[in-house]
């Protein structure tokens, strides 16, 4: 829906305004202005997380103002997930003392079916953040079996299988890595992304645009899967760019991404998925 929209929004220009100082300008032009706040705290929180990961002294005080930017943020949007989704995101390099679970709660009084707040929310529920890949699949299937039908939601056990493939990778081992990469093909794997096809991406229900990490998602699920000819329309409505994940996976994502849209799109014969799936 349209906060789904702002939500994707408001994270690509706060990747942007990290490097620079023109959303603090804004904010001081126009200190109540909803939306200055609200990007503010999504950039305070991209310059806390990237912080973080360079180990930088500063990272600890970096998340505090943070944490206090999105608070600034619920004060002036006290209706937007938005400031909730930044703080959930936030939680992943810097959990502070309100769980994910409660923050979740925050968003879905909000916006009960958020997107990015469920991708958010499920790698904090997987061993990482120690909890178990079950507690990941449940978060998942409870969400994509309950979302509203055209929901991107249903999209969302596919980035679970993508979860459990960074967890059985981390070793390096030849072997665990060829049977990582062949559990899109186990017979809950093709049902999963069967269901996400159907029940998002072949719908017919467009309330908002679809938006290019979910369209990622169904792709390379399709493609892991064979489902090469169902994959050509989705392939097709993302173009011939690359996003890093899920195609680095496998390799050079722009490579993999190239490889995998060239057999896709010259894949023929019948949609081997209309058969399994009844679609028309």
């Amino acid at each position: 829906g349209g906060w789904d929209l702002r939500c994707y929004r408001m994270l690509l220009l706060a990747q942007a305004a990290g490097e620079s100082t023109a959303v603090e300008r804004w904010r001081s032009e126009e200190p109540s202005n909803s939306d200055a706040a609200v990007l503010y705290a999504r950039t305070a929180v991209i310059r806390a997380i990237r912080s973080q990961r360079a180990q930088q002294p500063q990272a600890p005080a970096l998340a505090e103002l943070a944490e206090r930017s999105c608070m600034a943020a619920v004060k002036y949007a006290p209706a937007d997930p938005t400031p909730w989704v930044a703080r959930l995101q936030l939680h992943a390099c810097a959990p502070g003392e309100v769980a994910p679970r409660q923050l979740m709660e925050e968003v879905q009084l909000r916006d009960e079916w958020n997107r990015e707040a469920f991708h958010r929310l499920l790698p904090l529920s997987g061993p990482s953040f120690g909890g178990r890949m079950t507690d990941v699949y449940d978060v998942a299937r409870w969400a994509s079996s309950t979302a509203p039908f055209g929901s991107p939601l249903h999209v969302l056990p596919l980035l679970a299988y993508i979860e459990e493939f960074q967890q059985r990778v981390r070793d390096d081992s030849p072997k665990r890595l060829f049977n990582a990469d062949r559990h899109w093909a186990a017979a809950q794997a093709l049902l999963d992304i069967e269901r996400a096809y159907t029940e998002w991406f072949a719908s017919g229900v467009r309330a908002a645009p679809r938006l290019l990490p979910d369209l990622h998602l169904m792709a390379h699920g399709l493609w892991r899967a064979g489902y090469y000819t169902a994959a050509k329309p989705v392939f097709a409505e993302i173009g011939r760019f690359a996003l890093t994940k899920p195609w680095s996976l496998h390799g050079h994502p722009n490579q993999i991404f190239t490889w995998a849209r060239g057999v896709c799109m010259h894949a023929s014969g019948p949609n081997r998925l209309n058969s399994r799936s009844g679609i028309r």
